[in-house]
């Protein structure tokens, strides 16, 4: 590691007895340190967070909301319509950067 990449600073960060443990045990089933989980997820939560989601994506996101409104007017019990409404939410959350809503259509 060169002198540059050496981590040397420190934050302190207080956790209750059981939460360490959790956190170990965590830690150890990835076999990792404590230290490398915990740098390890602030960091892909940061990333997370600070995703930027393109203007047309904004806008195909809120169409795709007026589509779904108006089809839950067209024919209420449908299976069929349930189903489009559902894929309709997977592709606006995914448009704008949210988790998956439901894994129900992966298969």
């Amino acid at each position: 590691m060169t002198q540059s990449h050496k981590k040397s600073s420190l934050i302190g960060v207080r956790f209750l007895p059981e939460e360490k443990k959790k956190l170990q045990e965590l830690a150890s089933e990835q076999h990792q340190t404590l230290s490398e989980l915990i740098r390890a997820n602030t960091l892909n939560q940061m990333a997370r967070r600070r995703k930027f989601v393109p203007e047309v994506n904004r806008k195909l996101y809120l169409e795709l909301s007026k589509i779904s409104e108006y089809l839950q007017t067209i024919e209420m019990n449908s299976e069929d319509l349930r189903e489009l409404q559902e894929l309709l939410k997977q592709v606006r959350s995914e448009l704008i950067g949210l988790e998956p809503i439901s894994k129900k259509h992966d298969g």
